[in-house]
């Protein structure tokens, strides 16, 4: 039986929906993870946390003693450990240690996009308390625990030299913070979010209808959706960016990738052909926000497929040893056009573009053998010549060739097999 008023309850579930309205508008990533989070209330909880199912609970008295600004801060920062995996990534290093370091992370990069924003920062956004160093945006939590494990070395043996010092560089004041964090953990004074287990007492106050927060995989097919879809609505702060590429970069989730895209794939001149809906609150993923839609535009992607030699090489990698590339590839074309039911304007290509022809999901591909040399530009340089205007090009190839001198006015996916990295657009890489 909680013992929390069902006014109190009543306000903080107001709270929590008041704060998710400017989250979905100027932070969409924070917005999309809190999506597979339970959030709940709780006084067992000093401030705020989150348990190893990555639900998110909150101190009602604290919750409400903030400004909302500040709400908005810590409801990001618990959502931002759930987004980084907070307990996949701690392994065997010590829960305060690497809670102490993920959040010097995630306060950093939280106050350089609220900073970035001139509606986020017009007041104090800050929660009092808590930690906070500027230079930690530019460190990985693990590279910020293994100075505070060196620091806290240097602290028990006064004789030995500290590296943290240098790995910092010349900021003395953020070593005394370590330092002065590190007396507190030893004293138990510090209040940290990571808990060990779930609060039996806690009251959900958000994503009631959920059965359960995700995890692991689940969460980092979430984090993935989430980063996808901020980036490519050009609404991703760049410090998270960069913690986001190195975390996610290995993995490669197809239709994660395509969903966010081609959601997003609305061009400048057919925004304004979009009428807003509101959705059927039945079929809403949003908790009691109701979150408008839109209709009346259908995408329009075209995909090219590099067929020069090099795409006839052997999926090393793959379950079919017999699968080459091109061959992945329109296996992955034909299940996209099926899966989103795409119309396409499909090329083939290698020094110059040999066959395009319109699509339908209900028609056989045509079958392409290609070979020769690469080169990209006759690709850009058609769709322009034909006034095709798509929202996006998704184009198959290893990545070795010629690419026009700037990126064209609409999204590009380069889906590669191997290692290469194109000068512009959005990437996919296969292993090969």
């Amino acid at each position: 039986m909680s013992s929390i008023s069902p006014d109190v309850v009543r306000t903080c579930k107001n709270i929590i929906r008041d704060r998710l309205v400017p989250l979905f508008v100027y932070l969409p990533f924070w917005a999309h993870i809190a999506t597979n989070c339970k959030i709940l209330i709780s006084y067992s909880v000093q401030t705020a946390g989150i348990d190893p199912h990555n639900n998110i609970y909150f101190n009602p008295d604290f919750l409400r003693s903030l400004n909302s600004r500040q709400q908005l801060f810590l409801i990001a920062h618990e959502l931002s450990h759930a987004a980084f995996m907070f307990f996949e990534r701690k392994q065997n290093r010590d829960q305060k240690l690497f809670n102490v370091a993920q959040d010097y992370v995630i306060n950093a990069i939280l106050t350089d996009a609220f900073e970035h924003h001139t509606i986020l920062s017009k007041s104090k956004f800050q929660p009092p308390g808590i930690l906070y160093a500027r230079e930690a945006i530019d460190y990985t939590a693990e590279e910020i625990y293994a100075m505070l494990c060196n620091e806290q070395q240097s602290m028990q043996s006064p004789g030995a030299s500290s590296s943290s010092s240098s790995r910092s560089g010349s900021n003395s004041s953020w070593q005394n913070q370590m330092r002065e964090v590190l007396r507190q953990i030893e004293q138990e004074n510090l209040i940290l979010d990571a808990l060990h287990q779930a609060l039996e007492d806690g009251v959900i106050i958000y994503n009631e209808e959920l059965e359960s927060s995700a995890t692991g995989s689940d969460m980092e097919v979430a984090v993935r959706k989430a980063w996808i879809t901020a980036k490519q609505a050009g609404t991703l702060p760049g410090s998270l960016r960069k913690h986001l590429d190195q975390l996610l970069e290995p993995f490669v989730e197809w239709d994660v990738q395509f969903e966010a895209t081609i959601s997003n794939s609305a061009t400048r001149e057919n925004k304004n052909r979009y009428a807003w809906n509101y959705s059927n609150r039945r079929q809403d993923s949003y908790g009691d926000i109701v979150m408008p839609t839109l209709r009346g535009h259908r995408c329009k992607a075209v995909v090219a497929v590099d067929t020069s030699g090099s795409m006839h090489m052997a999926m090393r990698r793959s379950h079919n040893a017999d699968c080459t590339y091109l061959e992945q590839a329109m296996s992955e074309v034909e299940h996209l056009r099926k899966e989103y039911d795409l119309d396409i304007f499909l090329l083939n290509c290698d020094v110059q573009v040999n066959e395009s022809e319109w699509v339908h999901p209900w028609e056989d591909l045509p079958s392409f053998t290609g070979g020769g040399g690469t080169n990209f530009v006759p690709v850009f340089e058609y769709i322009e010549n034909h006034d095709l205007n798509p929202d996006i090009l998704v184009f198959f190839t290893d990545g070795y060739g010629n690419y026009p001198e700037e990126a064209p006015p609409y999204d590009v996916i380069w889906v590669i097999f191997g290692e290469y990295h194109p000068p512009f657009g959005d990437v996919i890489k296969i292993p090969v």
